[in-house]
């Protein structure tokens, strides 16, 4: 099952989840996509339920463009959701400028009443009541376990470590599935991102793992953090490939009718600032010897 132990990120400085997440905006195509298919439908509803707050931004442009979507579409209730333990003070300080821009209490007549709410918890189970969500944006990350001389999968990991993460991520990925099935009315939206890699073995490009086990080593080497620490350290990551993806989502096919299997694919960068960033900010709160600056 997933880890109930959790780390966390900070919500302020170069370090947070505000400054890092690029690479998630660039599904913001994908979720326009879903509100317009979900808004252009005979049936508007008359509360959109999204949740994520930059899906709101989208829903509130995409019903605006359309008059005749708004005289149907009054409000669009979202729900953010992380770990209780995770720091997202710095969102929850700018809903009301968001409110402001968007719609809120004191809204104009032109777009919906736009609101928000907080949901804490794992995604791995359920989070909201049944049949309620019309759109569901999230970013997965999964899979942890003793992977002595690397820190997650790739490919200096044994073939047992490689198959148990695989193992972990189907698990929980169909958790997330079925605990959705059961949150989302029918015929929403679901859109997801997740790093992957481009075929089932890994490869060259899938160096991610491999430089963080390099980092921890060299600083063992130094004295600065134990070496029983970096054998016993194992980040919670795996990059699935499509296949991987579509067998699960396939396998959960019944609770998903008319479901579109996952396949748009972005190649990003594998070096430079902006991914050596991201990955710092998602390795840092789980590392060893992390009170050494």
């Amino acid at each position: 099952m997933a880890s109930v132990q959790s780390v966390c990120m900070s919500g302020e400085g170069e370090t947070s989840y505000a400054k890092n997440s690029a690479i998630q905006s660039r599904v913001r195509p994908l979720v326009e996509e879903a509100i317009s298919d979900l808004c252009g439908s005979a049936a508007v509803p008359g509360c959109l339920r999204v949740a994520d707050l930059a899906l709101a931004s989208a829903a509130v442009g995409a019903v605006r463009r359309q008059p005749h979507w708004a005289e149907r579409c009054r409000e669009i209730c979202v729900y953010l959701n992380d770990l209780p333990e995770n720091d997202f003070n710095t969102v929850f300080k700018d809903v009301p400028s968001f409110l402001r821009g968007h719609g809120g209490v004191d809204k104009d007549n032109s777009g919906p009443l736009v609101m928000v709410f907080g949901a804490p918890g794992s995604f791995y189970g359920r989070l909201f009541p049944a049949k309620t969500l019309h759109l569901v944006p999230q970013e997965l990350v999964d899979g942890v376990l003793i992977n002595k001389g690397s820190v997650s999968a790739g490919r200096t990991s044994t073939p047992a470590v490689t198959a148990a993460y695989a193992r972990q991520f189907e698990q929980d990925f169909k958790r997330f599935l079925a605990s959705r099935a059961e949150e989302m009315v029918p015929g929403g939206w679901m859109v997801l991102s997740l790093y992957g890699r481009p075929a089932k073995h890994f490869s060259s490009q899938d160096r991610y793992p491999e430089f963080i086990a390099e980092i921890l080593q060299d600083l063992a080497s130094q004295g600065v953090i134990e070496a029983a620490e970096v054998d016993s350290f194992n980040e919670p990551f795996y990059s699935p490939c499509l296949e991987e993806l579509r067998g699960a989502v396939e396998q959960e096919e019944p609770r998903f009718p008319g479901e579109r299997a996952p396949g748009r694919r972005r190649e990003e960068q594998g070096y430079g600032e902006v991914p050596a960033r991201a990955g710092r900010v998602a390795a840092r709160p789980a590392l060893p010897g992390r009170r050494h600056r």
